[in-house]
């Protein structure tokens, strides 16, 4: 009767830890990341299940980490975006980078390439490591283009001008121009 009772307990005590203190599951990946003052971001991630069992695919050989600059997209005049990928082993739930710059506003992914090599992303965040100084220097190519005083039949600009000149002589032509091979 002992050996019953304590069975008893012992599933009653096992029920109601894993009703009341039962480690919830991990509904969406999250993605979590700190910088510090020597430069470096240390992210760190936690995978949902139905994420690791996509990873555990066979055809799947890495997970990836894509850090994207986009400081610059939230401005009219610029619309470039440096991205970084970096492979890593699938286990890993961490990883240290050196930040490229030490001011701006960065996007971080992690995903994986299918078998097409198409990028999936399973989660992503921002981290800001502050604002950058606008460089609003422009290179300076207006000898390229012709003075408002010349003439009406004039090209627009001097690149312009050299292909017209082109278009005269028989010898050399414009790019649309097909010759015969000679033999």
């Amino acid at each position: 009767m002992k050996d019953f009772l304590k069975k008893l307990k012992n599933k009653i005590k096992t029920r109601l830890k894993t009703t009341f203190f039962y480690k919830q599951e991990i509904v969406d990946s999250k993605l979590q990341s700190k910088h510090f003052d020597d430069g470096t971001i240390h992210i760190n991630w936690n995978l949902a299940k139905d994420d690791i069992r996509k990873l555990n695919n066979k055809r799947i050989h890495c997970l990836g980490l894509r850090i994207f600059d986009i400081t610059h997209n939230l401005s009219n005049n610029h619309k470039t975006t440096i991205m970084k990928e970096i492979q890593l082993n699938k286990q890993s739930f961490s990883y240290n980078y050196r930040a490229p710059l030490p001011t701006g506003l960065f996007s971080l992914e992690i995903g994986y390439r299918d078998q097409k090599s198409k990028w999936v992303k399973l989660c992503s965040s921002f981290i800001n490591l502050g604002i950058r100084a606008s460089d609003n220097k422009f290179v300076d190519d207006s000898w390229f283009y012709l003075s408002d005083n010349s003439n009406s039949k004039m090209p627009a600009s001097l690149h312009e001008k050299l292909y017209q000149l082109s278009q005269r002589s028989s010898i050399i032509g414009g790019s649309e121009r097909i010759y015969p091979v000679r033999k």
